[in-house]
């Protein structure tokens, strides 16, 4: 498959890589037809966090198009979710959360707080930056219930 690459600071390049294969039994692989550069991608061109490598692939975020059991017609999608944010505690606790989830003492639902169409991201980041709407920020305390915290203790 095609893919934007890394190959240096202000080096990308479309290149020819290994297509992706199934590695575990909750993985699927989806036809992306299109993709969107999103903020960190551009952090990426020019070589800062998260100290990418050469070959290093761009572009995480994209729309799915067909059907699967679970996922609605227009869900985007985030491949390899990683988060490496510098001096958030998001990474620190990431593990945990997903514990939670896995173990169903979270829904995913209580998380993802608001479902938006592409065309929306604008005013979604606006929403969400001043928390508006009810936005939610996930708190994890580790050893201690996970919650989430209204827009008035944020």
């Amino acid at each position: 498959m095609r893919a934007l690459t890394y190959h240096g600071a202000n080096d990308v390049r479309v290149d020819n890589v290994p297509d992706p294969i199934i590695e575990r039994e909750d993985d699927i692989i989806l036809k992306v037809t299109a993709t969107a550069i999103c903020g960190s991608d551009l952090h990426l061109d020019r070589g800062k966090i998260p100290e990418p490598e050469a070959g290093d692939i761009f572009g995480h975020e994209f729309m799915y198009a067909g059907f699967i059991h679970g996922f609605m017609f227009g869900d985007a999608f985030d491949k390899g979710l990683t988060f490496k944010m510098g001096q958030t505690h998001v990474q620190k606790y990431l593990p945990e959360l997903l514990e939670h989830i896995e173990a169903g003492r979270l829904q995913p639902e209580l998380i993802v707080t608001h479902r938006l169409a592409l065309e929306e991201a604008a005013m979604g980041y606006k929403v969400f930056d001043q928390k508006q709407d009810n936005c939610r920020k996930v708190i994890l305390v580790p050893g201690a219930a996970p919650g989430t915290l209204g827009p008035d203790y944020v």
